[in-house]
Formats: C-alpha cells, sequence, structure tokens
C-alpha cells in the first residue's frame, strides 16, 4: 500500500471506495456491518446507512483531490450534479450541509458553497431513481 506523508505522520493512502487492510481483498466499514457501527452507529446495519457512508467518503475524496489540485472545480461540479440526481446523495447533503459548513477555512468554505449551489440548483429527486442511473 503506498504511504504518504501527512502533518508529522505516516498515513496509508485511500480512495473513495474505503480503505482496504494490506492482505485482504475486504473494504472496512462498507462490507462490515459491526464496523458500520463505528463511524455511523446510529444508523448501522441498514442499507441507506451504507449509501450515506459512502457519499460522505466520495464526498471526502473530492474535497481532498480539489483542495490538491488535482480535480478541478468544473470536474467537480459535474460530479456534484450527477451526485445529487439521486436521492442518496441529495438527501446526504442535505442532512450534512451544516456541519461542513462549520469549518470556516478558507478553502472548506469555498467548497461548501461550490457545493451548496449545485445542491440548491438539483431538483429533489424521484426516491426511485439511484444517481447511477
Amino acid at each position: 500500500m503506498p504511504w504518504h506523508r501527512a502533518g508529522t505522520g505516516r498515513v496509508p493512502s485511500t480512495s473513495a471506495a474505503g480503505w482496504t487492510p494490506p492482505g485482504s481483498s475486504r473494504t472496512v466499514a462498507l462490507d462490515d456491518a459491526e464496523l458500520l457501527g463505528v463511524v455511523a452507529p446510529a444508523n448501522s446495519g441498514g442499507p441507506t446507512s451504507r449509501e450515506q457512508l459512502y457519499a460522505n467518503m466520495v464526498m471526502g475524496y473530492w474535497y481532498r483531490t480539489w483542495i490538491i489540485g488535482e480535480l478541478s472545480e468544473s470536474d467537480l461540479e459535474h460530479n456534484l450534479e450527477r451526485l445529487f440526481t439521486g436521492q442518496v446523495g441529495y438527501e446526504y447533503w442535505q442532512e450534512v450541509r451544516t456541519i461542513w459548513a462549520k469549518d470556516k477555512t478558507r478553502a472548506r468554505s469555498r467548497f461548501v458553497q461550490l457545493v451548496d449551489g449545485i445542491w440548491t440548483s438539483a431538483e429533489c429527486p424521484d426516491p426511485t431513481r439511484s444517481s447511477a442511473e
């Protein structure tokens, strides 16, 4: 697994799909209901909580790649438009937008402004339609 310097310690790199421990074929949390309870104790166990956790990991990945310049603003906007066409993505941001907005750093504020702009212009999706369509 590749390692990258971050602050004063070494941290493993991750992907939007989660973290896979060395020597394992399982992705932590998404495949394991017991571990899901660690990061989402109120919602653990159901398919919606897994989808919400995945949406959170994707949003975090987009934020990090946007911060370092690997994801352009136009690509971010395109990704967000697609995410918010599905009910899971739309409801995810509806639930967490105020939490993301609490961090008042310039970059975080700009990111939240971008996401909020796309989210508010999106129509509340049909619950029978997924983001993948």
